[in-house]
């Protein structure tokens, strides 16, 4: 076996270390055969590219079998899948059939049904994730149903396997965050994945204006003010949100950073008009430096007063802005 096999890269340390690659390639599986593929004299970086590609074809390779005389005594999965995938060459179509049969997703009369459909790698790991997902402990679907369903979209609403795939997953794993019973019987799953991502974005909405709910407090030791310009902290969530919009920024993104005390952020304006927006700023959590000055679309600031505004503003955080966090501190200066 040696002799015949030396030429496609077979070596006698390989089936030392693994002799059933000998059993297997008897066996006529199909495989065996990408264990013999590395050329260890090709040009240095082919060779690399070998090396991690043989390394991949290895790891595969040794959660799928064992040393035994037999398919039986092989393989570590069951007959189903080493009968069904017998001509099989991929290793990681191989893994990804493992998987599915090791955590129960894929019954053994339905291998073949997924196997003869011409599913490839990527949407085998997709159909493995998606009967993965449960609701109230019960599966949501079986193989059988899955694959149904991919087969009505596509008819019916156009979606191609792969999108659809996607899109499903995506949609699962956000009723299982909210908790709601997926609605897997309508008429158009893109509607009822926009519906549900937008529920998301509203529950994640309402929790960040939960933990912003004291940060005007935070903010308000740096809080100052002279004759023309004040500046404050960010007072809440929907403060934030306001600051974004009004500014054409992403500002908004800077919630948890907040939250967790890595930025602090500030908004700069016209005593004369106090709720529009004027030039939106960051300063570092120790008050010491300022990260980022800008005017609304994240233009820089020409404007010279209010450069020497922000610059008397950092010089009063330096100091220690309002120690006690009560009122805001006021200063006349000549216009």
């Amino acid at each position: 076996f040696l002799e015949e096999k030396r030429f496609n890269g077979c070596s006698a340390a390989l089936l030392l270390l693994a002799p059933q690659v000998e059993q297997l390639c008897k066996a006529g599986y199909s495989f065996a055969n990408e264990m013999f593929t590395w050329n260890p004299n090709a040009d240095s970086m082919n060779s690399i590219r070998a090396f991690d590609n043989i390394k991949s074809k290895v790891e595969c390779f040794n959660r799928l079998t064992q040393p035994g005389t037999s398919p039986k005594t092989i393989f570590k999965t069951s007959k189903a899948v080493y009968s069904a995938l017998k001509e099989e060459k991929s290793l990681p179509v191989w893994d990804s059939y493992r998987k599915m049969d090791k955590f129960g997703r894929i019954r053994c009369d339905e291998i073949d049904l997924l196997y003869n459909g011409g599913y490839g790698n990527k949407e085998i790991g997709m159909i493995a994730s998606i009967l993965g997902k449960q609701y109230q402990g019960k599966p949501v679907f079986n193989l059988r149903s899955l694959l149904q369903y991919l087969d009505r979209i596509d008819m019916f609403e156009a979606i191609p396997r792969m999108e659809g795939l996607g899109i499903l997953n995506d949609y699962l794993a956000m009723c299982s965050q909210l908790d709601v019973q997926p609605r897997v019987d309508g008429d158009s799953l893109k509607r009822e994945h926009d519906i549900m991502a937008r529920n998301c974005r509203n529950r994640r909405d309402e929790l960040m204006a939960k933990k912003m709910e004291n940060v005007g407090q935070m903010l308000k030791k740096y809080d100052y003010e002279e004759d023309i310009f004040f500046i404050r902290g960010i007072q809440s969530y929907d403060d934030l949100i306001d600051e974004a919009n009004q500014q054409h920024n992403c500002v908004a993104s800077y919630a948890s950073r907040i939250v967790s005390n890595k930025s602090k952020i500030y908004v700069m304006r016209l005593k004369s008009d106090p709720n529009r927006s004027l030039i939106t700023v960051e300063l570092t959590p120790d008050g010491k430096e300022i990260r980022q000055k800008l005017l609304a679309y994240n233009r820089p600031i020409h404007n010279k007063a209010q450069t020497d505004f922000l610059n008397r503003w950092l010089a009063f955080c330096r100091n220690g802005g309002n120690q006690n966090s009560g009122n805001s501190k006021t200063v006349s200066t000549a216009a």
